[in-house]
């Protein structure tokens, strides 16, 4: 059963790669499931069955790019280097991206809690190593 949720979880990851690409490409008002599915190798019917809807695999999309910024905070860096390693790896995924601005203003309207929720998890893990390090104590 394992084998079975291991590749469909495989499955969701190649769908949510790829259609990162397409909404940076296209933006998200041009991008459709037929797009995303044509780049996948799979029928819309098929994506369908991984996502619901343009919205979930959007949403899906910008977890799968918050992830690795939110595991920078759980490196053993140093805390000021924290915050701009995550900018660093950020840098260059957005610089000139044409459809920048609509994808912005879609994600805040429809994954601000996914937003909001790794905002917390970064200020808890700030407030953690603050703590830890003996800053809050001076």
């Amino acid at each position: 059963m394992s084998d079975v949720s291991d590749t469909a979880a495989t499955r969701q990851t190649a769908i949510v790669e790829a259609a990162t690409g397409v909404f940076l490409r296209d933006g998200y008002k041009k991008t459709s499931m037929d797009d995303v599915a044509r780049v996948v190798g799979i029928s819309r019917q098929a994506l369908y069955l991984h996502f619901e809807n343009k919205d979930a695999l959007f949403k899906a999309t910008v977890a799968h790019s918050i992830e690795p910024k939110a595991a920078l905070v759980h490196k053993g860096i140093d805390l000021e280097e924290r915050p701009l390693g995550a900018f660093e790896a950020m840098d260059g995924k957005v610089v000139g991206i044409e459809h920048l601005g609509e994808l912005i203003a879609t994600t805040a309207t429809l994954v601000g809690p996914v937003f909001r929720e790794a905002e917390r998890a970064v200020v808890a893990e700030v407030a953690r190593a603050l703590h830890a390090a003996g800053v809050a104590a001076r």
